[in-house]
């Protein structure tokens, strides 16, 4: 018999395909939980349903939209001072 716990076994049998040679075929539903899942897993693993989509604001320089807490590519300002160089300069 196969060693996988995890399923339940419906029905066992065994059929000869050629002689001298045997197959052990499993008739499997579908797999079984072992233990109840907790409330707390279940909780952990519906957390991410209620995502909301990323938020964006208006640059005060520019005027366009980016994520807060991010550098502005086009421009490559950060809190008001220079990380990156400018796509326009280049």
């Amino acid at each position: 018999m196969c060693s996988t716990s995890y399923l339940r076994v419906v029905h066992l049998r065994h059929c000869l395909v050629w002689p001298g040679i045997r197959v052990c075929l499993l008739e499997l539903t579908m797999a079984v939980p072992k233990k109840k899942v907790s409330r707390m897993k279940q909780g952990h693993r519906r957390s991410a349903d209620a995502l909301a989509a990323p938020s964006y604001i208006e640059d005060k320089n520019t005027g366009e939209l980016r994520r807060p807490h991010h550098i502005d590519l086009k421009t490559g300002l950060y809190r008001g001072r220079q990380v990156l160089p400018s796509k326009t300069a280049e």
